[in-house]
């Protein structure tokens, strides 16, 4: 498929004489409106007649040879020249801004491929869930085998890089639990009329705090039900009981896989989360994060493996610090309380403190001294090249011969 059609006829049909020829002006032509589009050659002019379009790309059939072809018309009105209009996807996928490269090292891309198969080769149940975060949701295996089901929320079908697979059919469950004032607005935060695009999706199932009529393959989630069976009264609180925890729309997806898990409806093994870093203070990290994290782990107690980007913000311990651009996220790989890399003997180094007497270099010494740290120590020497990335299989069995190295070496933690 060519660029755009004004490249098409200045490329092919410079010479066509199907339409009278106008002479080119002497002085520059201003922008040429939507409604015409020029092609010279030898201070020839072909005058081509399109429909008025409204701002984007349209695909269309070139007057001439009928193959098809695209125009491009700016915000103004104006066609766009070749230069100017958007390149269209590669056939490779690969290298534009609809199809941007994947983030994941090779490495990290075969890992996860790894862990998704079952010790006899078969894929896992596995379900990729995708936000909207631009820090790892290019990495979404839109084309990687082994996911049984995607899952996309809110308005993200807009969103360039993502309209494409959605359009292509490979969103099998997308949520929207807002409240429906929210959602029926004609404007969003990315331009688009998502009320129109929720009555129209194609989406095989859409799920919402009900079913609505108005939106196609709708259903409601099952709150009580789900509620009951993993909160119920396992969670006193005062004189009664924690009532809900769901502080996102990702709250509601984990635990609708523990749901599906317990009921027998599928058995899910595993899922992996794109797109999603809860870093925004005020609203995700202190509101939302909390809760999500909860359903992590009632979803790894009953056996679901869950799997982030090794950039993802989730299942760190953080700290919020200031720079030249604000408030950030900061990071601390690695953090155990009361063990490797919890901060302390470095600090009350660098303050020139005897050691022991700084509060929070006491939480260096506690019951894993002797155990913990040698597995970080060990396993951090081999494995700082590739940025401490294993695959569930290597690291399963490098702690076996960990646990042999320690039992078998005489080593404890006052041997540091």
């Amino acid at each position: 498929m060519g660029l755009a059609l004004r490249s098409h006829i200045k490329a092919k049909h410079a010479d066509q004489q199907s339409v009278p020829a106008i002479p080119a002006p002497a002085t520059p032509a201003p922008a040429m409106p939507a409604g015409e589009l020029g092609a010279t050659k030898n201070t020839q002019t072909i005058a081509v007649e399109i429909p008025l379009l409204p701002p984007g790309m349209h695909p269309m059939k070139c007057p001439f040879c009928a193959n098809p072809t695209n125009v491009f018309i700016n915000k103004d009105g104006t066609l766009a020249s070749s230069s100017e209009a958007p390149k269209p996807p590669p056939t490779s996928l690969r290298g534009s801004n609809l199809y941007p490269k994947r983030g994941a090292h090779p490495i990290v891309i075969r890992a996860r491929m790894d862990n998704r198969r079952r010790p006899d080769g078969t894929f896992k149940n596995t379900v990729a869930m995708m936000g909207t975060h631009g820090r790892t949701a290019v990495e979404m295996p839109w084309y990687e085998p082994g996911i049984k089901e995607r899952w996309l929320l809110n308005d993200s079908a807009s969103i360039e890089y993502v309209k494409p697979h959605v359009e292509e059919g490979r969103v099998d469950r997308w949520w929207q639990m807002h409240h429906r004032w929210r959602f029926t607005r004609r404007l969003t935060r990315r331009s688009a009329d998502h009320w129109l695009w929720l009555q129209n999706n194609k989406i095989p199932r859409v799920v919402m705090q009900r079913k609505y009529a108005d939106v196609p393959n709708s259903e409601g989630f099952k709150i009580k039900e789900i509620t009951e069976m993993f909160i119920g009264d396992k969670l006193p609180r005062g004189a009664g009981y924690v009532q809900t925890y769901y502080t996102n729309t990702f709250s509601y997806m984990f635990a609708q896989v523990a749901y599906e898990k317990v009921t027998g409806i599928m058995d899910w093994e595993r899922i992996e989360l794109y797109g999603c870093e809860l870093e925004q203070l005020e609203t995700e990290y202190f509101r939302q994060r909390p809760g999500l994290e909860f359903w992590f782990g009632v979803c790894s107690q009953l056996g679901i493996q869950i799997y982030v980007p090794e950039s993802c913000f989730m299942l760190f311990a953080q700290d919020v610090v200031g720079t030249e651009r604000g408030q950030v996220m900061a990071q601390y790989h690695g953090y155990m309380a009361y063990g490797y890399k919890s901060p302390s003997m470095e600090e009350a180094r660098a303050r020139n403190e005897a050691l022991g007497m700084d509060p929070i270099e006491e939480n260096l010494i506690g019951a894993w001294d002797g155990y913990y740290p040698w597995h970080i120590f060990a396993m951090n020497e081999g494995v700082a090249a590739m940025n401490d990335l294993h695959s569930d299989m290597e690291f399963t069995d490098t702690n076996k011969k960990l646990n042999v190295w320690i039992d078998t070496s005489g080593f404890s933690g006052a041997s540091l």
